[in-house]
């Protein structure tokens, strides 16, 4: 991946001697990173390298690898499950809903209001809310993740209601109403207000661990300021 020979170049250069130890969350791509940064090292990958999967967890010991010369090791570990990051709330069978499969298809909801967005609410799956509190007609939400379905509620002021009824039974994750009540309520993260320019991607706005909201306006001569709260 881009960055990957310049990060070699340096761990190579800071390591004076030591063992290297690869750190992050699960499920990021720890061994991925190792084994692309072993090709940008030496121009090829050996035969055993830690196993990656799509899975998180599959790390569950340092594994070290023979990377340097003069005994000194590089080392995969197994990921840090962080707290902020949905992944680690779910129960097994809805991670496996929400982890990477095959290739992500964002999705942009059709808009069926002729206000536009302003003054409704998206929910994806039982996991994520996003109130559109004021915005021109022109703007666009795609959401970027993979197995999540968007529901749309017109009024924001229905939502609660709606929420109560459907999550864990029509709105999944989580897959159930006991572990809906388990992971407790939503609770609101950020207010964003965004400028917004006809045909520009004003920000993507991330779901940690779950993937992002991107942000965007049509051609038209009302795209100017937008407030989203979720």
């Amino acid at each position: 991946g881009d960055g990957v020979p310049a990060a070699a170049k340096v761990v190579r250069a800071e390591r004076s001697g030591r063992d290297v130890f690869v750190l992050g969350a699960a499920n990021v791509g720890k061994s991925m990173f190792i084994g692309a940064f072993l090709e940008a090292s030496y121009g090829g990958r050996p035969k055993r390298l830690p196993i990656s999967s799509q899975t998180p967890g599959t790390t569950l010991a340092p594994v070290a690898i023979d990377a340097f010369s003069g005994g000194s090791q590089l080392y995969d570990t197994p990921g840090v499950h962080l707290a902020h990051r949905l992944p680690a709330q779910l129960l097994p069978a809805e991670l496996r809903v929400v982890l990477p499969r095959g290739r992500m298809r964002p999705y942009t909801p059709t808009v069926v209001d002729a206000a536009g967005l302003a003054g409704s609410t998206y929910f994806w799956g039982g996991l994520v809310r996003a109130d559109v509190v004021k915005a021109p007609r022109a703007m666009r939400l795609s959401f970027c993740a993979f197995n999540m379905r968007v529901h749309h509620v017109l009024r924001t002021a229905d939502a609660d209601a709606e929420y109560a009824e459907s999550v864990g039974v029509h709105w999944t994750p989580p897959l159930s109403s006991e572990s809906a009540k388990q992971l407790g309520a939503l609770v609101k993260r950020k207010t964003v207000t965004l400028e917004l320019r006809p045909m520009r991607q004003a920000a993507d706005i991330a779901i940690s661990g779950l993937g992002w909201i991107s942000v965007g306006c049509l051609p038209t001569r009302d795209a100017s300021r937008a407030g989203g709260r979720g």
